[in-house]
């Protein structure tokens, strides 16, 4: 089955850059000089042609699981003994430009096994530029 997938990070939609203008091998957490400058001026930078987009972004990372048998227990709570399917760990994140000074990064996650939900990796910015007396 091949699956297509069109949808960009809301970061990249925002700024029309590409990840790897901001990110060390194009992903994770090692910014280049874009990237710490971008998260400086608190994600609000923008290339000025998508500033009425909502900057949401999600993921959904699940498994699947048959054996030849059922198994007595299934393999976490909730996880049938056979031919289970199951959302491992889903994510919103809610990342750029909100105000022309204020910028977020914040990461939502949904843990299938343990069916909790919980709010992590937040971070929201205010910043500005000023001149001060010399």
């Amino acid at each position: 089955m091949n699956l297509d997938a069109n949808a960009l990070p809301s970061f990249a939609r925002q700024t029309g850059l590409a990840c790897s203008s901001c990110h060390v091998e194009s992903f994770g957490p090692y910014l280049t000089s874009v990237g710490r400058n971008f998260k400086l001026s608190g994600y609000t930078q923008t290339d000025s042609t998508n500033n009425n987009l909502i900057p949401l972004s999600g993921m959904i990372r699940g498994s699947s699981t048959h054996t030849q048998e059922g198994q007595p227990v299934g393999a976490v709570a909730r996880f049938w003994n056979n031919n289970g399917t199951i959302d491992d760990n889903s994510a919103i994140f809610l990342v750029g430009r909100i105000t022309p000074n204020i910028g977020a990064f914040m990461e939502g996650t949904y843990d299938g096994g343990e069916n909790k939900g919980v709010l992590d990796n937040s971070d929201i910015r205010f910043a500005d530029h000023f001149e001060g007396p010399i």
